[in-house]
């Protein structure tokens, strides 16, 4: 994600014919003189902001806080693709502009539909983790995305958060389509109703009721019948979401999960002879296990994490599982994996890239679908960690 956000701090990142551009689209500034300024002046074009109306004031910080959010390398990325899936090629463009704010805020006054897409897109990315949730057994078809399935199924997550929880009253839903074949679909029920204290336009403090929303985000991939599902709430409530997702959306019923079969397999990583082979044109130089953490199998046992020298190569976690089990008296096959931590080291030029991620059984991975990502799940599949249908 791009640092953290800073209202002059942008102003400077983004170049004054561009502001000048945005303000001049919203009718406002018109008394600002943009020639005189410097690029680094940015106390004029905040103070004059700021003389705004607290509505437009409000819009502007929100719309500078999502082109910041976007301006990273990741998030241009995120960019370049969206515009491809739209049939907009916005490396001409981009590649004339220097900063990452400036490429991102020029999509933003030129492609507005790509920025909308791309911001909803890498904050779903950059959601925790810890609440993602897959599962592979759902039927491989295209998805219902019509209008009204969309307003249905905002209704049944309403009704169904409004039920059990007493929230949710309303719930609005948008789709998006991904890389052609994965389908996210963004619901945001509405949280509980709260007072907050905020300054009026005349500057005196005033109580305001809010009713803010929350997220539950489906991304469903129609070539492999794979569903992750983002939603705060246990296993249960889980899968009630996934039934009237499936229902209203697939027009199927929800199969039963298999504890046979679950979404990630990594037993096989107990082992230092696992094999991690891969495409030479992908450029990836090496693939190391960094961290294991262990379920000992048996009654009053727990867990045991273990976690390699980042400055040493992936052999020493592993003579360090032996050493330690052995002192144990305790074999490897009584043992589970149920979370590991893989670094995925690319070749480059000058200093090897490195990806970072974990996978956590059954069912969690922080992967997400961006196209890097999305060869790596390949790979996941392919060295027998992923399952799919």
């Amino acid at each position: 994600m791009a640092t953290n956000y800073s209202p002059k701090h942008f102003i400077r990142q983004v170049p004054n014919p561009l502001l000048k551009a945005f303000f001049d689209r919203r009718g406002e500034l018109p008394d600002l003189d943009w020639d005189a300024l410097g690029e680094m002046d940015a106390d004029p074009v905040f103070e004059a902001w700021q003389t705004l109306p607290e509505t437009a004031r409000a819009q502007v910080e929100r719309l500078f806080r999502s082109v910041s959010d976007l301006s990273s390398a990741q998030g241009v990325q995120t960019l370049i693709e969206e515009g491809q899936f739209h049939r907009v090629n916005l490396t001409v463009g981009m590649n004339q502009l220097r900063g990452l704010h400036e490429k991102v805020f020029w999509v933003y006054l030129n492609h507005e539909k790509v920025f909308v897409s791309a911001g909803r897109l890498n904050r779903a990315d950059h959601l925790n983790g810890r609440y993602w949730r897959r599962r592979t057994d759902l039927p491989a078809k295209t998805p219902d995305i019509s209008h009204p399935t969309r307003k249905l199924l905002g209704q049944a997550i309403s009704k169904y958060y409004w039920d059990t929880q007493g929230r949710g009253e309303h719930c609005h839903v948008e789709v998006y389509l991904r890389r052609e074949k994965i389908h996210y679909f963004f619901a945001y029920p509405a949280d509980y109703a709260d007072t907050v204290i905020i300054y009026n336009d005349l500057g005196d403090l005033e109580r305001q009721l809010q009713q803010a929303a929350f997220e539950v985000i489906f991304a469903y991939n129609e070539s492999s019948g794979t569903l992750d599902l983002f939603v705060q709430g246990d296993k249960n409530l889980r899968r009630d979401i996934e039934e009237i997702f499936a229902r209203l959306v697939l027009k199927e019923e929800l199969p039963t999960e298999s504890a046979e079969r679950q979404p990630y397999e990594l037993n096989g990583l107990r082992s230092r002879d696992f094999d991690f082979p891969t495409d030479p044109e992908d450029g990836i130089q090496e693939v190391r296990v960094k961290a294991l953490r262990l379920s000992i199998i048996g009654p009053g046992f727990g867990r045991i994490t273990f976690e390699s020298d980042a400055r040493r190569k992936r052999g020493d976690i592993y003579d360090l599982m032996e050493k330690s089990l052995n002192h144990a008296r305790m074999d490897t096959e009584a043992i589970n994996v149920t979370r590991a931590v893989l670094d995925v080291i690319y070749a480059s030029g000058g200093k090897p890239k490195t990806e970072n991620f974990y996978i956590s059984y059954p069912d969690t991975c922080s992967l997400k679908d961006t196209p890097e990502h999305l060869k790596l799940k390949e790979y996941l599949r392919r060295w027998g960690i992923a399952n799919e249908n």
